[in-house]
Order: C-alpha cells, then structure tokens, then sequence
C-alpha cells in the first residue's frame, strides 16, 4: 500500500514591497484565520469515527450531539445522544442548535441533510471507507474548523505510528487473513476498506480481498476454499460455537480464530491500536515487542473455543 504523505500547509500570502498594503493583507488573513476557528462552538457528529477525529483536533469542548454508538473517548458518552444509525431524530438534532454537523454519506443521511441545510445549518461531508479516507477527513474538518495545522499533525503522527509497527514485522511471512464484520449472514472486510488496508499494513492477505464490494455478503463455501490461516471476527453478537462446525479450515483446525472488539476497529484516530491488534494476532511471535496493545481483557482477542 503507497504511504500516504500528508499535504504542505498553505503558504502564507506575500507582502507587497513598498506600501503597506502587504502588511493590511496579511492582518486581515491571519483575522480571518482567527475568526474561522472560533466559528463553529456547536458541532454535531453523526458518526464514531467522526467523533474520534474531532476529540483527535481538540474540538471535544464544542461536540453538543452523537450517536448512540459513540463511545470513544469516554468523554463522548456524556454528550447529549441524537439517535443511531438509522434512526436519528431530526428534532432532536434541530433542539441542540448546531452551527455544524459533519457526517458520513450513507442511504440515511440524505434527506436529513437536505433538512439541515435548508435550517441554515452547516453540513461537511466526509468519508470513511479507506485509511487514505479518514486522512482525508481529518484535513477536511481540521480546515472546516480553521485548525489546518492541527490536521496536519495529527495525520502526520497517525501515518508514523503506522509505519513504525508495519516495518517491526517487514521480514515476517504474509498470512491469509478473513475478517469477519458479521456472521449471520456471513458479511466479510473486502477490498479498499480501512480493515483491508490494516491487513496489508500488516502483512496479511486479505482473502477476501478481491471482491469488488466494500463488504460482501460471502459464502461458507467462499470462506472455506480461500482456507485462511487467521479469522478475526468482530461480530459483536454472541458466537455460539459458530466456528467449530468448519473444521477444514486451517484457522479454526489451528486455533487462530480470533473474536475482537469491534469498538477500536473505527476508521478514526485508533487506527495505530487496531493495527496493533492485528499484528500481535496475526504475528503473535511480535507481541513481545507489541508498543500499544499487547495485553488483552478476555473478549477482547481472546482465541475462540473450538
């Protein structure tokens, strides 16, 4: 995967030589600047990862709304809670008087956004499907809020944590990896998704990965002839043995299915953490020199019971 390379800031403009000009431009840019920031005091996610990039730049103070599955950072619990995916509350949304709400574009947001527009209301759009995404996103609400350089920063440490712990493993053999989002019906991490972009981050092939469909709906047989060595299962739901009645495959015959948290695994500011879990159960040679996320509470990559 090409490493992304976080842009240049802006160049500050020139001052005109001779006249005082120049100097009027620059005070009324840096004014501008300044206000820019300071414009947005009632933000509204619709998103976690949304929420996770905004405490990521030091808006937290100014986040007034979330969704219900919002829970990182801790703080974001307290906030006042607009509805869930598929269910937010337009009047709740319209109560809490925001001057900017930022969101993901899914088949639920349109005619709420279009609503929020109409009210005067301030509507960024973001995505959320690649790692190159939520950098994107970054930089995009870091300028919306006028914060460019904290964007700029924040990417930069993101990308070099990244990096650090792909290249701790860069003489490792790859794996084949499956990543299961759902297992009733079987849902899968396919290709140019954040998840698939962890996975070649840590030298894993997605077995899923080409599917042309972000998130697959895959078969049983599918999943058993691309015989992975690793699944990691983020299905939040209770397992009930799902596993054990596919012992073919080579993951579940050596004991290296893995259920995960699926909270961390968000395309936010966590990516660095989730990469990490990944590498100590994909490559659990590494986790003795595992920096972020070496130990786990049970539930919390623990390898299911065949």
């Amino acid at each position: 995967m090409k490493q992304h390379l976080p842009n240049k800031n802006p160049p500050t403009p020139p001052l005109k030589k001779g006249g005082k000009g120049g100097f009027i431009f620059l005070f009324l840019f840096l004014l501008t600047a300044t206000q820019e920031a300071q414009a947005y005091e009632r933000i509204i996610s619709f998103r976690p990862n949304i929420t996770e990039i905004l405490f990521g730049l030091g808006l937290g103070p100014k986040v007034v709304g979330v969704t219900q599955f919002c829970h990182y950072p801790p703080e974001a619990e307290k906030i006042e809670k607009i509805g869930g995916y598929f269910n937010r509350s337009l009047e709740k949304i319209l109560s809490l008087k925001p001057d900017l709400v930022v969101l993901v574009p899914d088949g639920t947001t349109s005619k709420t956004e279009s609503a929020l527009r109409r009210s005067g209301i301030e509507v960024l759009v973001v995505h959320a499907e690649s790692i190159d995404d939520v950098y994107a996103s970054i930089h995009a609400i870091a300028s919306k809020t006028g914060i460019p350089q904290k964007g700029e920063a924040l990417v930069l440490s993101l990308t070099k944590k990244i990096k650090e712990q792909s290249d701790r493993i860069a003489t490792l053999p790859s794996k084949k990896v499956l990543v299961v989002v759902q297992r009733r019906p079987l849902i899968v991490a396919g290709q140019g998704t954040f998840l698939d972009d962890l996975l070649k981050w840590a030298h894993a092939e997605n077995t899923a990965g080409s599917s042309k469909l972000p998130y697959p709906h895959y078969s049983m047989e599918s999943a058993m002839s691309r015989r992975p060595d690793v699944i990691l299962d983020i299905d939040s739901s209770e397992s009930e043995n799902f596993w054990e009645r596919y012992p073919s495959i080579p993951a579940v015959s050596h004991n290296t299915v893995y259920r995960l948290p699926p909270d961390i695994f968000v395309p936010g500011t966590r990516l660095p953490e989730a990469l990490a879990l990944l590498i100590q159960k994909i490559h659990p040679s590494t986790s003795s020199g595992c920096p972020l996320f070496c130990k786990n509470k049970i539930g919390h990559g623990e390898p299911v019971e065949p």
